[in-house]
């Protein structure tokens, strides 16, 4: 059971030596989980909102309003080829992924650069 501050720990079911926490600590695991929930919010949020922009973007509608505000370069022939290219949203889709992909692999690829090699023992041991 849970006892005061003052008692021994709490004891938490035993799964390989059992695992000891003090009922100081449940606070602390509390706002962990505060903060987890929170975080998971912001993160439904603001996928919700990229979600909703990639919608507007793909029907066109945000070129559309520009061109329309600017009518000597709606008839542009360059304007008229992207409008075109745009037209298949595949397209559109196809860049986004491939523009991801490149992005991910740059931000992967780089940084163990910067670091150098080590051996796993040495991971290991925390030299």
């Amino acid at each position: 059971g849970i006892t005061a501050p003052e008692g021994p720990p709490v004891l938490i079911p035993n799964f390989s030596g059992g695992l000891q926490y003090n009922v100081r600590e449940v606070p602390v695991f509390v706002l962990m989980g505060v903060a987890g929930g929170l975080l998971g919010a912001l993160f439904n949020a603001i996928n919700g909102a990229i979600n909703r922009a990639r919608a507007r973007l793909y029907s066109g509608a945000p070129l559309q309003r520009l061109l329309a505000r600017w009518p000597s370069l709606a008839r542009s022939a360059a304007a008229q080829r992207l409008l075109s290219f745009l037209a298949a949203g595949r397209r559109l889709r196809v860049l986004e992924v491939a523009l991801l992909a490149l992005l991910t692999s740059t931000l992967l690829f780089f940084p163990p650069l910067f670091y150098g090699c080590s051996s796993v023992e040495a991971a290991i041991e925390g030299d």
